[in-house]
């Protein structure tokens, strides 16, 4: 044992006799730092790394790399090829450094620019100068409300439709071009422009507040309160301007939007519709036996709806399919062989829920969960509802939930 501590002594001296008067050992990391040394430069113009160790960095983590004695570095510095590689190599670092430094201060603007415009007292303070009337339509779905509000838009010289959806802008695209009212269609995924047109179908993320019009409508005003895409709507009701704003609401959202506006000192009417067809419950689900013409099978992802498709091809019955993701033609094309009866179900996600108009019969849920971005829940009551009262929009069949 005292021969093996002798033997680790020895070691020891001799390695620190061999590293005297090199300086400190350094690893290409801490000479790229502290001299400014390029990987080229050091392979280049540095002798072979002395020794393979453990080097503590500042932090007190430990590097284990091959190192270079200090004095290589400092004579390789006294040559003026290397001083000039590296006085280039430091002019491109601070180059880039000062490029980082500015896009840094760029992208904090922009957050504190976007902090602001999504400041409640800022966004109080813009409603506050303008004059606006609203019009408050509040009911339960299939009451009438959105329709009321589009045929005020459609009859302005100008407006824009804002809604949840690309499905939903998109429908409302067709709708108004289909009137004889030209209109663009703005949405994450796509811009249609019609020319001459004055009116705008687009989802409430792309609202223009610079832009004025003499008439907006705000489409499922209930979404205020969603914790995650809320503070559009809030956004939209605060700084939309125009004259003339429908704004279409469940009757829970009834007291926040209020309360809004007699912050901002705003006009407002209330306009109450009632539902157009009552709602019946019908027991559970029964499978894809019990399915029949005009019903539409509601599941909560692309996937599952294109599986329950196959499936129900499978039994020779025909279903179109919609999701949020559909591109707008295929879109209508679904639509359009559901409503000319090429298909006999409609197979679709909860986008269906806002307010996209289907000759359905019945709702049948194929499942109570969902996936909302954190994990998958139970249904709530409001979506239940928000989605089973999308049967009897035409008023051809009595309603039936399942």
């Amino acid at each position: 044992m005292a021969n093996h501590r002798r033997s680790k002594k020895y070691k020891y001296n001799q390695e620190r006799k061999a590293r005297k008067g090199r300086g400190e050992l350094l690893p290409r990391e801490e000479i790229r730092r502290r001299y400014g040394f390029t990987d080229d430069m050091i392979d280049s113009f540095l002798p072979p790394a002395q020794c393979f160790g453990p080097f503590r960095r500042s932090d007190g983590s430990v590097l284990r790399d091959w190192l270079w004695p200090e004095s290589d570095v400092g004579r390789a510095l006294s040559k003026e090829e290397i001083k000039r590689a590296r006085d280039e190599n430091l002019a491109v670092l601070k180059a880039e450094e000062e490029k980082r430094l500015r896009a840094n201060e760029e992208e904090r603007r922009e957050i504190a620019e976007l902090f602001r415009k999504f400041d409640l007292e800022y966004m109080l303070d813009i409603a506050r100068s303008m004059v606006r009337h609203f019009t408050l339509h509040i009911g339960p779905t299939n009451s009438g409300k959105t329709h009321d509000a589009i045929r005020v838009l459609r009859e302005s010289r100008s407006g824009v439709y804002l809604g949840p959806l690309r499905l939903l802008a998109l429908e409302m695209y067709d709708r108004l071009n289909e009137a004889g009212c030209r209109c663009n269609l703005l949405t994450g995924e796509e811009y249609e422009y019609v020319p001459e047109a004055k009116h705008t179908a687009s989802t409430i993320e792309l609202c223009n507040f610079e832009k004025s019009y003499e008439t907006a409508v705000i489409d499922e005003a209930q979404m205020i309160a969603d914790p995650m895409r809320g503070a559009n709507w809030t956004h939209a009701i605060l700084c939309v301007r125009a004259r003339e704003v429908q704004v279409c609401m469940a009757p829970e959202a009834e007291w926040i939007v209020c309360k809004l506006l007699d912050m901002t000192g705003s006009d407002y009417d209330i306009v109450r519709h009632e539902r157009l067809a009552p709602l019946v419950y019908a027991g559970s689900f029964k499978g894809i036996g019990s399915v029949e013409a005009g019903d539409a099978l509601i599941t909560f992802s692309r996937k599952n709806v294109l599986s329950t498709a196959a499936l129900l091809e499978q039994q020779g019955i025909k279903a179109s399919v919609i999701y949020g993701a559909l591109p707008p033609a295929s879109r209508r094309e679904e639509v359009r062989r559901f409503e000319s009866h090429e298909t006999e179900v409609v197979v679709a996600t909860d986008a269906i829920g806002m307010g996209i108009s289907l000759p359905i019969r019945r709702i049948l849920f194929c499942t109570a969960w969902k996936f909302d971005g954190v994990g998958n829940r139970v249904l709530n009551t409001g979506e239940v509802k928000q989605i089973a009262r999308r049967a009897l929009r035409h008023l051809r069949y009595r309603l039936r939930a399942f």
